[in-house]
């Protein structure tokens, strides 16, 4: 454990990163306030992750590693991010609370800038910050920022401010968020594994949804690593279910707080981009038949038969809408797979 009493925990899952976790710790340990513990958590990697997070331990006093527990003779098994940050919630000793992928990293002065404003606002749940897109390919970092002035908000200021001021990709990300720990535990909040695919989504709507205070950085504290090979870029199969359950929430937050009226079409158009990138990945990874099997069993979906029906009433709509939602409503999946195709021919898209 640490010499002296952390202030902030970083919590650090580890699943088959030992290309990338000791540079994580060490761009951790430049950070300018240096109380802190870094905890590492491997979920039965297969590689050599566990030991570089032991070797972390013993050189550096604030590192913390451990690894899921498994009965003598069984398999180790990888629980999945949300299993493995839950623990690092379970064993945190920090005042606050946040969450770096063993791939990613924050600015070097987050900490010390978040610290001057939780003692600021003692009452404060969590800080929210934007992210940069750090692309391992050589292309320039992309700032991801809210349109929106630094400063304490409430929690329906924030709902107001969702998509039009503060973009989904902000919202979503658990690592633009800074959280009071007392929050976290008072509130019972927790990854679950029904969101799979986008939990950090439902863990920040949640958090958003029960906090009473929450303060703005407008800085791109958190940094992104765009991996070619990351989960986001793969294959989801059985997505819908968990991926349209976040979108569920953010309309019951939205219903909440009395802005759904102005935000619905956000919701709608959520749901039928997610369903659109569902179909098209389904050609992409498992080909025609599974696409014709897949398209008939969402395209019956009471969410997806109630948001065609929403969409199609609503005025302005997007060419691109209009054209989605018709296919979709009457259902002319061959239609829609020519589409798909004509659109990867453009592309470069190769099956």
């Amino acid at each position: 454990m640490c010499t002296k009493e952390a202030v902030f925990s970083i919590i650090v899952p580890c699943y088959n990163v030992e290309q990338y976790v000791v540079s994580c710790v060490e761009k951790l340990q430049r950070q300018s306030y240096q109380g802190m513990e870094i905890i590492l958590i491997d979920d039965g990697s297969t590689d050599r992750t566990y030991d570089l997070c032991l070797e972390m331990k013993e050189t550096y006093q604030n590192v913390i590693a451990i690894t899921h527990e498994y009965k003598s003779g069984e398999e180790r098994r990888n629980l999945g991010q949300e299993a493995t940050r839950n623990l690092g919630l379970e064993i945190a000793s920090g005042q606050w609370v946040c969450f770096v992928d063993a791939d990613d990293t924050i600015e070097e002065h987050t900490l010390e800038g978040a610290k001057s404003v939780f003692e600021r606002e003692p009452d404060l749940d969590f800080i929210l910050m934007g992210f940069s897109m750090v692309y391992d390919s050589g292309h320039d970092d992309v700032d991801i920022l809210s349109d929106l002035e630094e400063g304490i908000y409430s929690s329906g200021e924030i709902a107001e401010a969702f998509y039009t001021k503060i973009p989904w990709a902000v919202i979503s990300c658990v690592g633009t968020k800074i959280f009071r720990r007392e929050f976290i535990d008072s509130n019972g909040l927790r990854f679950e594994i029904k969101y799979k695919y986008n939990e950090d989504g439902a863990f920040a709507v949640k958090a958003f949804g029960l906090a009473n205070k929450i303060a703005h950085i407008k800085k791109a504290n958190y940094k992104y690593l765009q991996r070619k090979n990351s989960i986001m870029h793969s294959y989801r199969p059985d997505g819908f279910q968990s991926l349209n359950c976040v979108i569920s929430l953010l309309q019951f937050y939205f219903e909440s707080f009395g802005v759904l009226e102005n935000k619905e079409i956000y919701v709608l158009r959520k749901r039928l981009d997610l369903l659109w990138r569902l179909l098209q990945d389904e050609i992409i990874y498992k080909g025609k038949k599974c696409y014709l099997k897949l398209f008939e069993e969402l395209s019956h979906e009471a969410d997806v038969e109630y948001t065609c029906e929403k969409m199609q009433c609503m005025p302005n709509l997007e060419i691109r809408d209009k054209i989605r939602v018709f296919l979709i409503k009457h259902r002319w999946k061959t239609m829609t797979y020519i589409l798909f195709k004509t659109l990867y021919f453009w592309r470069g898209v190769k099956r």
